[in-house]
C-alpha cells in the first residue's frame, strides 16, 4: 500500500474479505499515519466463507473442514467495529456486509488505488476482481491472499485459480509473489503528480 501511496496512485484502499479485522486495523493506521485522506473500505459477509465450488479443490487437511467449508471463518459485524474502537481508530470510512457479487457496483468507491483480496475461494476472488477490477486506477494494485502455487500445499487453491483465470481477460499479469500472496499492477508502475 505505500508503494500506491509514495506513486500517489488516485483512490481509495478497498479490502474484500476482513475475517477478525485484524489486516484492516493494520490499513487504517497506516492510513492515519501516511494518507489520513484517503477513504477505507471493508467488504465482508461476516458469515463466513461461500459454498466451496469444484474450482477449490479437494479439502485440506492442513486445517480444520469446517474453517474451509460454507460458514467457516465467520466474525461478528459488531466485534469488528468494536475492535477499531478498542485501538482507538477510527472504524472503514465503510464498511459494506455480503457476499462480494451481492454488494451494490455503486457500493465500490470509484476510483480504487489499493485492494487487498482475502476471500479465500475461487468465486470469492474471482466476484473481487469482477467488483474492484473495473474501477482500480491504472498503476493500481491488488494483493491476493492465498495465491498459493503449490497445490500439494494448498489450503485455498481456487484462489490461484481465480486469479489467472480473471487475468486472461486482461493484458495484466502477477508482478510479485511471495510466500501466499500475489501483487497485480493495473497496466505497469506509473506515478502521478
Amino acid at each position: 500500500m505505500l508503494d500506491v501511496i509514495d506513486r500517489k496512485v488516485p483512490g481509495a484502499v478497498v479490502e474484500l474479505g476482513v475475517y477478525s479485522g485484524y489486516t484492516s486495523r493494520v490499513f487504517r493506521r497506516v492510513l492515519d499515519k501516511y494518507d489520513p485522506t484517503r477513504q477505507f473500505h471493508a467488504y465482508d459477509s461476516f458469515e463466513g466463507l461461500p459454498e466451496r465450488g469444484a474450482q477449490d479443490g479437494p479439502i485440506s487437511s492442513a486445517i480444520s473442514k469446517s474453517a474451509q467449508s460454507k460458514g467457516g471463518h465467520s466474525f461478528p459485524f459488531e466485534k469488528f467495529i468494536r475492535d477499531f474502537e478498542g485501538e482507538n481508530l477510527k472504524p472503514p470510512d465503510g464498511t459494506h456486509k455480503g457476499f462480494f457479487e451481492d454488494i451494490p457496483v455503486d457500493e465500490y468507491p470509484d476510483p480504487i488505488a489499493f485492494a487487498f483480496f482475502d476471500g479465500d475461494l475461487y468465486s470469492s476472488i474471482y466476484d473481487s476482481f469482477k467488483m474492484v477490477y473495473p474501477k482500480l486506477a491504472p498503476g493500481g494494485v491488488v494483493v491476493v491472499h492465498d495465491f498459493e502455487t503449490s497445490s500439494a500445499s494448498s489450503k485455498f487453491s481456487g484462489s490461484k485459480r481465480a486469479v489467472d483465470d480473471y487475468l486472461k481477460l486482461t493484458n495484466d499479469t502477477v508482478k510479485e509473489c511471495w510466500n501466499n500472496m500475489a501483487r497485480i499492477v493495473k497496466g505497469g508502475e506509473r506515478r502521478y503528480y
